[in-house]
């Protein structure tokens, strides 16, 4: 069995610490095992030379795991960085949507434009933002299928709402199509995704009454006979 003397192991420690290996806990534990397996080999050369010769069983796996640790610290960086952003476009074109709904209640001039902008903002920022924080979280098929109908059919709804407010022709079956197509394609795909991958079945059944019922309140709105 070999003799360690304090010396050899400091100068192991140097060695991982030029190594990148400065994390005290992987630096113990890969220590250790570099020390144990130095004494295994019974060995009479020098420490020097039985390092060299070791080095690359642990330090590959050992920069493996950082390299890994390093990557998802990474990621999670910037799905925070996107949710962050989100949260404030989000937040500017509700605001904005918000504000023109108040001046189209009281009349006042600019409630077209803010409608307008607080939709623009949302599908130029909003839009890419939302689906770059899915890919990164590596999503199903049938996932990404049910973000496209529910953010098609909603983008379809809002650029009614908008035609409607500047007073363009067919605005009112646009918006009439949209809530049938979520109400007949999406809200059926989307309710037996869920009721297979939800344990909480009465949350699904509950979550897609309140959805039918909104759709069916939003269709009473329009006079079929008139358009």
């Amino acid at each position: 069995m070999r003799n360690w003397t304090n010396e050899e192991i400091e100068w192991l420690e140097r060695q991982l610490e030029q190594e990148g290996i400065d994390n005290s806990e992987w630096k113990e534990s890969l220590l250790d095992h570099l020390c144990s397996f130095i004494e295994e080999k019974n060995s009479q050369a020098s420490i020097e030379e039985e390092y060299q010769a070791v080095k690359h069983l642990f330090l590959h796996e050992e920069w493996n795991n950082i390299n890994q640790i390093i990557t998802q610290q990474m990621e999670n960086q910037k799905i925070k960085m996107v949710t962050g952003s989100l949260k404030v476009v989000a937040a500017v074109s509700a605001s904005l949507l918000l504000l023109g709904s108040t001046f189209k209640l009281l009349h006042a001039p600019g409630a077209s434009f803010c409608l307008w902008s607080g939709v623009v903002i949302f599908g130029l920022f909003g839009g890419p933002l939302l689906a770059f924080g899915y890919f990164r979280t590596d999503q199903k098929k049938m996932e990404w299928l049910l973000l496209f109908l529910s953010t098609f059919f909603i983008a379809r709804f809002g650029y009614g709402v908008m035609a409607r407010v500047s007073q363009w022709p067919d605005a009112a079956w646009i918006m009439i199509l949209a809530i049938a197509g979520f109400a007949l394609v999406f809200m059926p795909l989307n309710f037996v995704h869920q009721w297979r991958n939800n344990e909480n079945k009465l949350k699904v059944i509950w979550q897609h009454a309140m959805m039918f019922m909104v759709c069916v309140m939003l269709f009473t709105l329009f006079n079929l006979q008139k358009l």
